[in-house]
Formats: C-alpha cells, structure tokens, sequence
C-alpha cells in the first residue's frame, strides 16, 4: 500500500493546527506497517510532524533525510505498574519469549538461572526449561505486574544475535538496520522498574545510559557475573530491595507517560496536554 493512502498533509489540517505525530514502542523505527520499499516507507514520514522513536542512532539518521524524528525512550504508566507488598514465591522471573531461533541467547542464560534459583519464565508458547516454572503468555498487565512483585529479581534480555530478520523486510534499503548493532532497549525494563522490582539485564551502553547500574539496575556480562546476581539476590534482600526502589524512584521522576507528553509538548513548542499528573508519589 502506497504512502499517500495513510496520510494527506491537506490545508483543513493545517489551518487548524493539527499535529500528526507516531510513537513507535519497538526496535522497528525503519520499516513498519504495509511498507516493504523503505523509501515509500521514508515518504510516509515526511508527511508527519514528529516521528518519536527509542533509538537515538536512528533519529540521527532520518533527521538527515529530512523526516522530524526524535529520540524519545520508552516509559511506564505508573497507574498499571506500581510496588505491590505480597511474598515472594520466586527467586528469577523472565518474560519474554524463549523459544525461538532468535532467543537462544535467552535459554542459554536461563538454563543457568532455574540451576541456581527458582524461576518462573513467562513466554508466548510454553517454555521447555525443565528446571524453571514455565506458563504461557499473560495478556492481563495487572497481573504481569504481580507477578513483578512476587519475585526476588526480574530478568530481562536486550541482546540481538542478529539484525538481518529485521533486514529482510526491506526492498532497496537506504538506511539499513546496523549490523554491528548488538542490543536494544525494550520497553519492558520500564514496567518492571514501576513495580519496584529489581531489574536484571545484559550490561550495554543504550540502558546505562538511563540508568545506573548496581543502584537502579543490575547488569551481567557474562554468565560468572549472572549467577554471583543470584546468589547477591538470595542473601541480601536489603540491597536488592533498595536497587528496585531506586529504579522505580527514577522511572516515576523521568520516565512515565506523563514525562514523555511534557517532552512532547516542549518539542511542538505547544500546550495541547492539560491537567494531567506531573507526580505520582
């Protein structure tokens, strides 16, 4: 489908000073929707106002073709994911799919993982890790983030074995997907943050760049520093409570959606957001 049959910049639309903008929530930020030629794709983007997206690299990149994006990282609503005080029926939570080609990164670590500690993996077709507790997917968030709150440490997994799955969906790239890109940052990492739990992830630059390590976050480069976590998790409960109240601390403050619409508005110089909360705690 063509470009023009999703948006007509038309004069009724700029008479009244009608923003069109799109936020993406995923790594995708140069290919979406029904467009297999990027340069349709490229098009359709000059066509918005503001083009948000949470890759910084990117935003460079289509600035200079002369589409409006911004670096906009991703966020929490503090409302859906927020420190619920129940016990802890695990020590490791995971979710996230598993078993793929594409995740093997994932079993690898998680294998290791329900060795040391009793873990609960969440993913869309039922995990085979026979030493971990595996569910399928849950789509209900209320209870993702009880689940966040039942558990001692949350993993989570930005790694990239490869980006040419991501390549394969484009004719005739101009701007193909970095194939020395070996991670990104996921969404999920926020929300676990708002339920105040303690996050765990692969140590790379685009996550400490927002937060700061063994105080909001624990990071892990290789399987040694992994199963040292689990056994800091297991015996100083302090400490790892104190590094989820730090990151939740720093989500609500920096990072929730009502962060991202005051960003937003500051970027389109216009008050077109009112009466919503700036603080939650």
């Amino acid at each position: 489908m063509e470009s023009t049959s999703y948006i007509r910049r038309d004069s009724v639309s700029k008479k009244k000073n009608i923003k069109i903008i799109c936020y993406i929530n995923g790594f995708t930020s140069l290919h979406s929707f029904d467009f297999p030629v990027q340069a349709d794709f490229f098009d359709y983007l000059k066509n918005l106002d503001f083009y948000f997206i949470p890759e910084k690299d990117h935003a460079y990149k289509l600035n200079n073709l002369g589409i409006n994006a911004h670096y906009v990282p991703f966020f929490v609503d503090p409302f859906k994911y927020r420190s619920v005080k129940i016990p802890k029926f695990f020590d490791a939570l995971f979710v996230g799919e598993v078993n793929e080609n594409w995740a093997n990164n994932r079993r690898i670590f998680l294998q290791e993982v329900s060795k040391k500690a009793r873990t609960l993996i969440v993913s869309m077709s039922k995990s085979n890790i026979k030493e971990a507790i595996n569910i399928r997917n849950i789509k209900y968030e209320n209870i993702v983030n009880l689940l966040h709150s039942s558990s001692n440490i949350v993993f989570g997994s930005d790694y990239l074995p490869s980006v040419e799955p991501y390549n394969k969906h484009i004719l005739d790239p101009i701007i193909p997907y970095a194939s020395n890109l070996k991670y990104t940052i996921r969404a999920r990492m926020f929300t676990v943050l708002g339920s105040a739990a303690a996050y765990v992830v692969e140590d790379h630059k685009s996550v400490t760049e927002l937060f700061e390590k063994n105080h909001e976050i624990l990071t892990w480069s290789n399987l040694d520093e992994l199963i040292n976590i689990i056994k800091i998790s297991k015996s100083n409960d302090k400490f790892i409570q104190k590094i989820g109240l730090n990151g939740r601390k720093k989500v609500i403050h920096k990072h929730t959606i009502f962060n991202r619409l005051s960003l937003f508005e500051k970027l389109m110089n216009d008050k077109i957001f009112k009466d919503f909360p700036k603080i939650i705690d």
